[in-house]
Parts: structure tokens; C-alpha cells; sequence
């Protein structure tokens, strides 16, 4: 490979690292402003900081009971939870958390809108669930 083709390598693969450092400081949009509210104190982050990619990979507990939760959107993102406890509080969909495979326990009781539990599927590590009815 001549000077021109190494550069030209060398210059793609800089560029990918920068989009993946890029990405993974993206913010996260979450609607919920109760949920919002719960994943900046296990931040540790002031009101004005975003939650960003890398942020909620970086969790591997969260918890956030009776909050008043009801919509779970941004979760899909914290990638590497073990646990998940959101007991007693008003989402309906688990559909944000679909793809968190490494989930071992999950609390989702005291949730009455939950009528479909089929995103949980994919959480092959799941050893310990507890939910209503």
C-alpha cells in the first residue's frame, strides 16, 4: 500500500473512533421527568448536566420505586443494568427494556398498566423476576 492508501486508512479509522467517542457522549432524550429525575441522583449529576450514552451504560444498578414513573424511554440505553428495580409505579410498557440482556433481577410489581411482559424475553440472564398477578 502506497503513503496516500495508509494516510487514507489512518484518517477512516480516526475518524470512526472520534463518531464512537462521539456517540457515546450523545444525550439521551428522557421524557420522563420522573425517570429523568432518578437517573440524575444515581449520577450524580446537577439539573443542567445530560444523561448521555456512555452515562447509562455505566449502570449496572438502578432502582427508582414509587416515583410515579410512566414511561421507561432512555432506559434502552443503560445496557449493562444486572439489576432493575422499579416497583409500585405507573408505566405501561416495558418496551425500552426489550434489550438489556445482561438484566439478572428484575422488580416490577405494584405496576398496574402493565398488560404485556413479552419484552422481557430477551433478558437471557434474567434469574429473578417479580411482578403482579
Amino acid at each position: 500500500m502506497n503513503a496516500i492508501g495508509k494516510l487514507g486508512c489512518i484518517i477512516v479509522i480516526v475518524n470512526l473512533g472520534l463518531c464512537k467517542i462521539a456517540l457515546s457522549q450523545q444525550e439521551v432524550e428522557v421524557p420522563d421527568p420522573n425517570l429523568r429525575s432518578a437517573l440524575r441522583e444515581t449520577l450524580s449529576l446537577s439539573g443542567d448536566q445530560p444523561i448521555t450514552r456512555a452515562q447509562l451504560r455505566s449502570l449496572t444498578i438502578f432502582g427508582a420505586p414509587r416515583r410515579q414513573i410512566i414511561d421507561l424511554t432512555g432506559l434502552e440505553h443503560a445496557t449493562n443494568l444486572v439489576f432493575l428495580g422499579l416497583p409500585y409505579n405507573e408505566f405501561s410498557s416495558l418496551e425500552p427494556l426489550m434489550d438489556l440482556t445482561k438484566v439478572e433481577t428484575l422488580y416490577i410489581y405494584g405496576n398496574p398498566h402493565i398488560t404485556d411482559i413479552t419484552p422481557v424475553r430477551n433478558m437471557v440472564n434474567l434469574t429473578r423476576i417479580s411482578g403482579d398477578g
